[in-house]
């Protein structure tokens, strides 16, 4: 099991959703890069999927960005 942590400076609620914007519009792309890599180990790619899965799982839900990005941000910026 993967661990992601957020370990940037913080940054507003809405600084953080434009940010997660650019990953949203670009996701099927990202996915693409991933699925069509035919030398890609399958069990590698799983994972990778999974991943992704999991991060935008995250990033779309409110009390997700704030747990994971907002309150664990390291402050001083």
């Amino acid at each position: 099991m993967k661990e992601r942590i957020y370990r940037g400076f913080c940054r507003s609620e809405e600084e953080f959703k434009e940010s997660f914007e650019v990953f949203l519009e670009k996701k099927d792309e990202i996915y693409a890069t991933y699925n069509d890599f035919a030398l890609l180990d399958p069990k590698v790619r799983q994972s990778a999927i999974k991943y992704y899965d999991d991060f935008y799982e995250v990033i779309q839900n409110d009390k997700y960005i704030k747990r994971e990005f907002m309150d664990n941000c390291r402050k001083g910026r």
